[in-house]
C-alpha cells in the first residue's frame, strides 16, 4: 500500500479551493444561504454548525462575516 504524503493532500485541497472560488454557482449558493440565515451584524450570540465542511472554506467565510459567532465545522 502506498503512503500518501501530507503535501499531496495539501496541494489537492488548495487546487479544489481555488476552483470552487471561481465557480459562480458556489457564490450564488452562498449568497442564498447568507440571505436565508439573516444573521445580524457580527453574529453575536449565534452558534453555527457546518456539516460536511470539506476543506473549511465556507466556515472561513462564516468567520469573516460573523466574527463573534461560534462556528463548528465537521
Amino acid at each position: 500500500m502506498e503512503s500518501t504524503d501530507v503535501q499531496d493532500w495539501n496541494r489537492l485541497w488548495e487546487a479544489y479551493e481555488a476552483s470552487a472560488r471561481e465557480n459562480p454557482a458556489q457564490a450564488y449558493r452562498r449568497r442564498l444561504i447568507f440571505d436565508l440565515l439573516a444573521i445580524p451584524e457580527q453574529g453575536e450570540g449565534v452558534r453555527l454548525l457546518d456539516i460536511g465542511s470539506g476543506q473549511g472554506d465556507f466556515s472561513l467565510e462564516l468567520r469573516r462575516r460573523y466574527p463573534r459567532a461560534k462556528i463548528l465545522g465537521l
